[in-house]
């Protein structure tokens, strides 16, 4: 057998074998999370997270959400694993995983622990020799902290109230420390495109509530994995 199948068929095992430890991994550490990430300095816990300790019920459910990210990780894993390099399969799987984390916080708690911000910036690490400038994830960060801000400002600005957190805020700053300046940029069109998605739906089905708070890295998620699966490469062949 021709060695390139030979060394397709061992990166398939591998990104397999990847996405049952973090298709198991991501419930059984969303549930075993220290109580203290969850809580921002003088605020109270969030209530629905006192009702699962009081109930002493699993934060989420083994079942079927170990089987949902297995076959969301095995999936995304393969697809890099026949595109791209085997440093890139690993990093682009771990980011993915990181970002899913940071989802399943927002979207039970509203809450982004500070630990996965500082986890998914370090993330950035694996994606050093992808950059052409080593000084780029540095524009990424910066740009990412200016489209924070701005969409911030702007939102008090026209609706008088806070549209995104100093959580989200962090978020645009690690992702663009791991990305760049063109995939930051990227992944925040991305997100807008998502929620504006959303937001026409809940329009049509009578259930938008101009008043209730969504969770950004809900949107963030599918963002950042099309832009790792399909746009990374993509994008730099458009801007050449």
């Amino acid at each position: 057998m021709d060695q390139y199948y030979v060394f397709m068929i061992i990166k398939s095992v591998i990104s397999v074998i990847i996405a049952l430890l973090l298709g198991n991994g991501a419930v059984v550490w969303f549930n075993n999370m220290p109580v203290r990430w969850f809580q921002e300095e003088g605020e109270n816990l969030p209530s629905s997270l006192i009702a699962d300790i009081e109930s002493e019920r699993q934060r989420l459910p083994s079942t079927p959400w170990k089987l949902v990210f297995t076959v969301f990780f095995g999936a995304s894993g393969l697809f890099l694993s026949i595109r791209e390099s085997s440093q890139f399969m690993i990093a682009g799987m771990l980011l993915i995983f990181i970002v899913t984390m940071m989802a399943i916080c927002d979207a039970k708690y509203r809450i982004i622990p500070d630990q996965l911000n500082v986890l998914l910036a370090v993330s950035a690490v694996g994606f050093v020799s992808f950059n052409e400038k080593l000084i780029d994830p540095l524009y990424g960060a910066l740009i990412g902290m200016l489209l924070g801000l701005a969409t911030y400002g702007l939102g008090r600005i026209i609706y008088h109230k806070t549209v995104i957190g100093g959580a989200d805020i962090k978020f645009y700053i690690s992702i663009g420390l791991v990305t760049g300046m063109h995939g930051v940029i990227a992944i925040f069109i991305l997100i807008s495109v998502f929620a504006l998605i959303h937001i026409i739906y809940l329009s049509i089905t009578k259930k938008f509530d101009a008043d209730e708070h969504r969770p950004m890295l809900v949107y963030a998620l599918p963002a950042v994995t099309l832009y790792v699966l399909v746009l990374w490469d993509y994008l730099q062949l458009v801007l050449l």
